[in-house]
Protein backbone atom coordinates (compact mmCIF):
# COMPACT_ATOMS: atom_id res chain seq x y z
CA UNK A 1 0.00 0.00 0.00
CA UNK A 2 1.54 3.27 -1.12
CA UNK A 3 1.46 6.38 1.05
CA UNK A 4 0.73 9.89 -0.27
CA UNK A 5 3.42 12.54 0.02
CA UNK A 6 3.27 16.19 -1.00
CA UNK A 7 6.31 17.09 -3.10
CA UNK A 8 6.64 20.14 -5.35
CA UNK A 9 8.27 18.52 -8.42
CA UNK A 10 9.64 20.60 -11.27
CA UNK A 11 8.97 19.63 -14.87
CA UNK A 12 12.57 18.43 -15.27
CA UNK A 13 12.19 16.19 -12.20
CA UNK A 14 8.97 14.71 -13.59
CA UNK A 15 10.72 13.92 -16.87
CA UNK A 16 13.52 12.21 -14.95
CA UNK A 17 11.00 10.17 -12.96
CA UNK A 18 9.21 9.03 -16.11
CA UNK A 19 12.57 7.94 -17.56
CA UNK A 20 13.31 5.93 -14.41
CA UNK A 21 16.11 8.18 -13.14
CA UNK A 22 16.61 9.17 -9.49
CA UNK A 23 15.48 12.65 -8.50
CA UNK A 24 17.22 15.00 -6.08
CA UNK A 25 14.51 16.71 -4.03
CA UNK A 26 15.42 19.83 -2.06
CA UNK A 27 14.16 20.35 1.47
CA UNK A 28 12.10 23.32 0.25
CA UNK A 29 10.14 21.00 -2.09
CA UNK A 30 9.05 18.48 0.55
CA UNK A 31 5.59 19.10 1.99
CA UNK A 32 4.99 22.03 -0.34
CA UNK A 33 3.04 22.62 -3.54
CA UNK A 34 -0.03 20.98 -4.98
CA UNK A 35 1.58 17.78 -6.18
CA UNK A 36 0.82 14.52 -4.40
CA UNK A 37 2.82 11.43 -5.24
CA UNK A 38 2.27 7.93 -3.90
CA UNK A 39 5.44 6.37 -2.47
CA UNK A 40 6.41 2.95 -1.15
CA UNK A 41 6.45 3.03 2.68
CA UNK A 42 10.27 2.81 2.80
CA UNK A 43 10.61 5.65 0.29
CA UNK A 44 7.96 7.62 2.20
CA UNK A 45 9.96 7.19 5.41
CA UNK A 46 13.10 8.58 3.72
CA UNK A 47 11.21 11.61 2.39
CA UNK A 48 9.49 12.22 5.74
CA UNK A 49 12.77 12.09 7.68
CA UNK A 50 14.42 14.43 5.21
CA UNK A 51 11.50 16.86 5.45
CA UNK A 52 11.51 16.82 9.25
CA UNK A 53 15.27 17.39 9.44
CA UNK A 54 15.19 20.17 6.84
CA UNK A 55 17.37 18.30 4.36
CA UNK A 56 16.87 17.11 0.82
CA UNK A 57 16.91 13.52 -0.36
CA UNK A 58 17.08 11.38 -3.47
CA UNK A 59 13.79 9.87 -4.63
CA UNK A 60 13.65 7.00 -7.08
CA UNK A 61 10.06 6.47 -8.28
CA UNK A 62 9.30 2.95 -9.45
CA UNK A 63 6.93 2.43 -12.39
CA UNK A 64 4.32 1.14 -9.93
CA UNK A 65 4.56 4.33 -7.85
CA UNK A 66 4.16 6.48 -10.98
CA UNK A 67 1.19 4.40 -12.16
CA UNK A 68 -0.48 4.56 -8.75
CA UNK A 69 0.00 8.34 -8.70
CA UNK A 70 -1.41 8.75 -12.20
CA UNK A 71 -4.41 6.49 -11.55
CA UNK A 72 -5.29 8.09 -8.23
CA UNK A 73 -8.34 10.30 -8.28
CA UNK A 74 -7.05 12.59 -5.55
CA UNK A 75 -7.29 16.31 -6.12
CA UNK A 76 -4.00 18.09 -6.50
CA UNK A 77 -1.93 15.28 -7.97
CA UNK A 78 -0.03 17.93 -9.89
CA UNK A 79 1.70 17.16 -13.14
CA UNK A 80 0.75 13.48 -13.16
CA UNK A 81 -2.89 14.37 -12.51
CA UNK A 82 -2.80 17.00 -15.27
CA UNK A 83 -1.29 14.48 -17.66
CA UNK A 84 -3.97 11.88 -16.88
CA UNK A 85 -6.73 14.53 -17.10
CA UNK A 86 -5.45 15.56 -20.56
CA UNK A 87 -5.47 11.95 -21.74
CA UNK A 88 -9.07 11.51 -20.57
CA UNK A 89 -10.07 14.86 -22.11
CA UNK A 90 -8.51 13.86 -25.43
CA UNK A 91 -10.33 10.53 -25.36
CA UNK A 92 -13.65 12.25 -24.62
CA UNK A 93 -13.09 14.74 -27.46
CA UNK A 94 -12.27 11.96 -29.95
CA UNK A 95 -15.28 9.94 -28.81
CA UNK A 96 -17.64 12.90 -29.11
CA UNK A 97 -16.29 14.44 -32.34
CA UNK A 98 -15.17 11.32 -34.22
CA UNK A 99 -16.58 8.04 -32.88
CA UNK A 100 -20.12 9.23 -32.22
CA UNK A 101 -20.55 10.89 -35.65
CA UNK A 102 -22.84 9.31 -38.23
CA UNK A 103 -20.02 9.18 -40.80
CA UNK A 104 -17.84 7.12 -38.46
CA UNK A 105 -20.67 4.84 -37.37
CA UNK A 106 -21.86 4.13 -40.95
CA UNK A 107 -18.58 4.12 -42.92
CA UNK A 108 -15.51 3.69 -40.72
CA UNK A 109 -16.83 1.37 -38.00
CA UNK A 110 -17.68 -1.52 -40.36
CA UNK A 111 -14.24 -1.26 -41.97
CA UNK A 112 -12.50 -1.13 -38.61
CA UNK A 113 -14.49 -4.10 -37.37
CA UNK A 114 -13.66 -6.07 -40.53
CA UNK A 115 -9.94 -5.20 -40.23
CA UNK A 116 -9.87 -6.30 -36.59
CA UNK A 117 -11.69 -9.55 -37.37
CA UNK A 118 -9.26 -10.21 -40.25
CA UNK A 119 -6.33 -9.58 -37.90
CA UNK A 120 -7.73 -12.01 -35.36
CA UNK A 121 -8.23 -14.63 -38.09
CA UNK A 122 -4.61 -14.14 -39.24
CA UNK A 123 -3.46 -14.44 -35.65
CA UNK A 124 -5.13 -17.84 -35.42
CA UNK A 125 -2.57 -19.25 -37.87
CA UNK A 126 0.45 -17.98 -35.96
CA UNK A 127 -0.63 -18.05 -32.33
CA UNK A 128 -3.90 -19.93 -31.79
CA UNK A 129 -3.62 -19.56 -28.01
CA UNK A 130 -3.84 -15.75 -28.37
CA UNK A 131 -7.14 -15.76 -30.29
CA UNK A 132 -9.43 -16.00 -27.22
CA UNK A 133 -7.52 -13.16 -25.56
CA UNK A 134 -7.67 -10.96 -28.68
CA UNK A 135 -11.38 -11.69 -29.09
CA UNK A 136 -12.05 -10.83 -25.44
CA UNK A 137 -10.10 -7.56 -25.77
CA UNK A 138 -12.02 -6.69 -28.96
CA UNK A 139 -15.36 -7.39 -27.29
CA UNK A 140 -14.42 -5.44 -24.14
CA UNK A 141 -13.29 -2.40 -26.16
CA UNK A 142 -16.40 -2.65 -28.31
CA UNK A 143 -18.62 -2.72 -25.25
CA UNK A 144 -16.82 0.09 -23.40
CA UNK A 145 -16.21 2.55 -26.23
CA UNK A 146 -18.63 1.66 -29.00
CA UNK A 147 -15.78 2.52 -31.38
CA UNK A 148 -15.95 -0.59 -33.56
CA UNK A 149 -18.54 -2.75 -31.93
CA UNK A 150 -21.94 -2.52 -30.37
CA UNK A 151 -22.65 0.99 -29.07
CA UNK A 152 -22.45 1.37 -25.33
CA UNK A 153 -25.91 0.94 -23.82
CA UNK A 154 -27.23 2.81 -20.84
CA UNK A 155 -29.52 1.33 -18.27
CA UNK A 156 -32.61 3.40 -17.75
CA UNK A 157 -33.54 4.05 -14.14
CA UNK A 158 -37.23 4.22 -13.41
CA UNK A 159 -38.49 6.91 -11.09
CA UNK A 160 -39.43 4.36 -8.43
CA UNK A 161 -35.85 2.97 -8.45
CA UNK A 162 -34.46 6.48 -8.20
CA UNK A 163 -36.48 7.12 -5.03
CA UNK A 164 -35.37 3.80 -3.57
CA UNK A 165 -31.73 4.57 -4.29
CA UNK A 166 -31.88 7.83 -2.36
CA UNK A 167 -32.99 10.27 -5.02
CA UNK A 168 -35.33 11.81 -2.49
CA UNK A 169 -34.30 11.58 1.14
CA UNK A 170 -35.88 13.37 4.06
CA UNK A 171 -35.54 12.99 7.82
CA UNK A 172 -38.71 13.37 9.88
Amino acid sequence: MYKPARIDFTLAQVKKAINGLPIRVAASQIGKGDKIVFLHPSQHRVVSKAGMSGKGCVVHLSPAEILTTVESDMDGTGFFGDLWKNVKTGYNWVKKNVVDTDFYQKNVKPLARQAIDTGISALAGYAPQAVPIATAVRDKLSKETGAFGVPKTRRRVRRSENVLMGGSFRLN
